[in-house]
Order: structure tokens, then sequence, then C-alpha cells
């Protein structure tokens, strides 16, 4: 009973809709996990038909280390009524508004 790619996508992107809704964010941890876990048992247990696995995982922590990148780009480059400004409700304007 496990759907194909088309119907895990559909499942594993409103599962992040309705998470984000409630949680933020913070709902993307829990999707990560398994395929870490993929990921990780690829080069531990060498099967047949993993090289996509590898290639898909290192992709993945590619496109993180440039996110952390731009992530530390911006909070180096803006100023504080910037986030303030962008960020209204957020607790990282609110912590700068705190700190001016």
């Amino acid at each position: 009973m496990q759907p194909g790619a088309f119907g895990s996508i559909v499942i594993a992107g409103g599962g992040l809709l309705i998470g984000a809704a409630v949680l933020g964010p913070l709902t993307i941890v829990p999707l990560a996990i398994p395929p870490a876990y993929g990921f990780v048992r690829s080069f531990v247990q060498r099967r047949p038909g993993e090289k996509g696995l590898r290639l898909i995982g290192f992709l993945h922590l590619a496109a993180v280390v440039v996110t952390l990148g731009f992530m530390v780009h911006t909070l180096r480059t803006r100023t504080d009524g910037q986030f303030i400004s962008r960020w209204g409700g957020s607790a990282i304007a609110r912590k700068k508004f705190v700190q001016l």
C-alpha cells in the first residue's frame, strides 16, 4: 500500500501544508528524518540501486549548505529596521525591536 512517486509527493506536500499552519517551519524537521535515515543507510548497507539515493542525499546537503549561507549573508547585511519591516510579527523582528 505504498504510494508511488506522485502520491508520495502529494502526501508529503499536504502534510507540510497542514503542519505548517500549526507549527510553522518546524514541520520540515520530522519530514526530513526518514530520508536522512535512508541516506545514511545507503552508505552502511551497500545495496544495488542506492546510488540514486546517495546522489539525492548529496543534493539535499548542498541545498542545506546554500540555504544556511544565504541565511548568514542576510543576517549580516540587513539592518535592524529592514528586519522589523520585512518580518513584522516574527520572533527575530520582535527581538530586534526590543534591542532598539
